[in-house]
């Protein structure tokens, strides 16, 4: 019993300074800023994108969910699960064709995980979806 707890423990170590290695590779070029947008869009767009993702599940309110470390985990290794609206917005946008602006070299299977802890430790989901309704910038 003791051998698998330590096994375990040498594991989340071991999974959490991987993912703590490739997130902080991979964001260190992203800023708030490139998600601030000029225009002020009303609230019922933004209730339209997240009555999409919330696929008519009631949420108390239209807000970011963090993702915290022990999720890392199950996210790293694709565990299926219901998401988040915020978390479904936040896919479709790294999968994009205008993301690719942001992607690094590394093609590593962590880079949309990096990028969406970044994202929901530091926007809004107003922010995310104000990105997302903006018309790309050259």
């Amino acid at each position: 019993m003791i051998k698998a707890f330590k096994i375990l423990i040498a594991l989340m170590m071991f999974v959490i300074s991987v993912g703590s290695w490739r997130y902080q590779g991979d964001i260190h070029h992203m800023h708030t800023k490139i998600f601030k947008n000029a225009k002020e869009y009303r609230q019922s767009d933004y209730q339209k994108i997240w009555d999409k993702y919330a696929q008519n599940r009631p949420y108390k309110s239209m807000e970011m969910k963090p993702i915290y470390l022990y999720e890392i985990p199950q996210k790293l290794w694709g565990e299926k699960r219901e998401l988040h609206p915020s978390e479904r917005i936040m896919d479709e946008l790294i999968r994009s064709e205008r993301w690719k602006k942001f992607i690094p070299n590394s093609k590593s299977s962590t880079y949309p995980l990096s990028q969406k802890i970044w994202m929901s430790q530091h926007l809004t989901i107003e922010e995310l979806m104000g990105f997302s309704l903006s018309p790309p910038t050259q």
